[in-house]
């Protein structure tokens, strides 16, 4: 139960900062059952979105204490967001066109409401790991039978988290042409 707590902990201080945290989640991935594995990143998710989300919102209060700015200043910094809903944060969560990280900031900048934000981006989270537990899990089969068990766990985990990103990429780049293909046909 600890090192559930305190993979939760560690992936949501990963997910908060500017580091990426695939290696992590591969790692979590690995070493638990998938309905573990997605509570762990689930919930990691969700604290680094909290923290995310009132660092846009001190951003904005800081930018308009700092800057002789009025309050209708400061708040013009965040038009480029206010069309931002709920559902459109759901709909651009689910492309993955702009980082979660950046995502998440802009909802405090934006002062969308917390809770319908916070809802929308764990149900937008869900197929993303569920396509992350399809790369992760074949991959780290693929690994243990190349390796054949004459590694070390890191070895492991540097390799499977390689191959994940290839193939993470290698899907992203397909998809990235399926559309391209089906906007030129119309």
């Amino acid at each position: 139960m600890i090192s559930i707590l305190y993979s939760t902990l560690l992936l949501a201080a990963l997910t908060a900062s500017p580091l990426p945290a695939l290696p992590y989640v591969t790692y979590i991935y690995i070493s638990y059952d998938f309905p573990v594995a997605f509570t762990i990143i689930s919930l990691a998710g969700s604290i680094a979105f909290c923290f995310q989300y009132f660092l846009g919102s001190t951003f904005l209060f800081l930018v308009a204490t700092k800057f002789p700015l009025t309050y209708r200043d400061s708040r013009a910094l965040a038009i480029p967001f206010q069309s931002i809903t709920p559902w459109r944060l759901y709909l651009l969560r689910l492309t993955g066109i702009i980082p979660f990280k950046l995502t998440n900031i802009a909802c405090g900048i934006a002062k969308l409401p917390f809770l319908a934000s916070l809802i929308a981006t764990f149900l937008a989270s869900i197929p993303w790991q569920l396509l992350t537990y399809s790369v992760v899990k074949p991959s780290s089969l693929l690994v243990e039978r190349y390796l054949n068990g004459s590694s070390s766990y890191y070895a492991h985990l540097i390799a499977t988290s390689a191959l994940s990103l290839i193939l993470l990429s290698l899907f992203a780049t397909f998809v990235k042409r399926y559309l391209k293909s089906i906007n030129s046909s119309t």
